[in-house]
């Protein structure tokens, strides 16, 4: 619907700016991943009123962030010249720079309202967070549709109704959960402790350059892509991946309350539950990847059925982006063991290590092989990740971890 509405080139436009402004959501310095962890084990020890006081010192502290990245835009934006950095020239200046001002400034909203997503899973209750996220896509989707029968076809008008519709399912879904299941929490300028910042840093600043490291590994490629191979490839590997990663959105719905699980249990030290738990996370991974392989045998029909003639999609596009969805599902199901018991310092090197090869790699492949080049870069790198991750959580499970493998 998104691309009859604009065209494919538009649409290429807005993921390109869409993954520029993602690196933006970085800038809680991992903030969001520590309040997780430290959420988890406050309340798996009983210390509610602790547990308060992280909520709403995070709350304040991203909002101070926030509103100092919407100033910093603010003031920088009239000195960029926006169709060099987007690679297109069918836009006006005038009309990109109003997109980003849209974009960027729905980003900073949410950039501190979504950190409820992180409170519910802390508190298992990751069920809400999945329907606060189709709430934002199912308004998302009714506005594009009146647009498309209402509203001439804008570029403006697609940023405005993608950008800001999330924007207002996690404001809705704050307001009302916040005042019943989860009013014990509630962020409270009372409860602001800046002192406690620090704690939160300790483990969240390791997970921010976790978090930086592993979006150069992936969301570089949208830039990468587009000033190689320009705006309209940008679209065919969207849609490619759009497809294989309904995958991925599945199976994070199933782990993401396990994070805390595994936080709840390594606090009790309770090894058997862990161990069987990740048994049974690899025996989902061979059902996942069984998925996979079935929606790249259905891919020509199913690409025809949702987007018609507009975007083609190679075949051998679509082989890479299953194997690179494979590949990154076994990754991410040692990830969300590693990082539910805090034992993160080995991904942090590794990923450190990625995201400085990835970017030459895939711009080498990519000018060498396409967008296959640039898909296949990273479908290497979680290979060699997601072996690496496997053995450590074996030697920590079984109790043979030590040095690296056990920080």
């Amino acid at each position: 619907m998104t691309i009859n509405y604009v065209s494919p080139a538009q649409y290429g436009v807005w993921l390109t700016i869409s993954s520029i402004v993602q690196w933006l959501n970085f800038f809680d310095v991992g903030l969001g991943n520590g309040l997780r962890n430290k959420l988890a084990h406050s309340l798996a020890i009983g210390e509610k009123e602790k547990a308060r006081v992280y909520v709403s010192t995070t709350y304040a502290v991203l909002a101070l962030i926030a509103i100092l990245t919407f100033v910093v835009f603010a003031v920088s934006s009239s000195f960029v010249e926006w169709r060099s950095v987007l690679n297109v020239d069918a836009e006006k200046e005038e009309t990109l720079r109003s997109v980003m001002w849209v974009a960027v400034g729905c980003f900073c909203i949410q950039f501190v309202v979504q950190l409820i997503n992180v409170v519910l899973a802390s508190t298992h209750q990751s069920a809400k967070a999945s329907f606060i996220a189709l709430f934002g896509q199912l308004s998302t989707l009714a506005a594009i549709y009146y647009c498309i029968h209402y509203v001439p076809s804008s570029l403006f008008a697609l940023v405005a109704i993608v950008a800001s519709m999330p924007v207002l399912a996690f404001i809705v879904s704050s307001l009302f959960l916040y005042r019943n299941v989860l009013a014990s929490l509630a962020p409270n300028w009372q409860f602001i402790r800046f002192k406690h910042a620090g704690s939160l840093l300790n483990t969240g600043g390791i997970f921010f350059v976790i978090q930086i490291s592993v979006l150069v590994i992936f969301q570089s490629n949208y830039v990468i892509i587009n000033q190689l191979l320009g705006p309209e490839q940008v679209t065919i590997f969207s849609v490619c991946y759009k497809l294989f990663s309904v995958t991925i959105v599945v199976f994070n719905i199933i782990m993401l309350p396990l994070w805390s699980s595994f936080t709840d249990a390594y606090a009790k030290q309770d090894f058997n539950w862990l161990r069987n738990s990740l048994h049974q996370m690899r025996k989902l991974w061979l059902a996942f990847a069984a998925l996979t392989i079935l929606i790249l045998v259905c891919s020509p029909l199913l690409f025809k059925l949702w987007i018609g003639e507009s975007v083609s999609v190679p075949m051998s596009l679509s082989v890479c982006m299953a194997m690179y969805v494979i590949a990154n599902l076994w990754h991410m199901l040692h990830v969300y063991l590693l990082n539910g018991i805090g034992k993160i310092r080995l991904q942090l090197i590794l990923v450190i290590i990625g995201a400085l090869l990835n970017i030459p790699i895939a711009i080498y492949f990519g000018k060498s092989f396409g967008i296959i080049g640039v898909v296949g870069t990273n479908t290497l790198f979680f290979l060699v990740l997601g072996v690496v991750y496997s053995l450590q959580c074996q030697k920590i499970i079984s109790g043979t971890a030590v040095g690296l493998w056990n920080k």
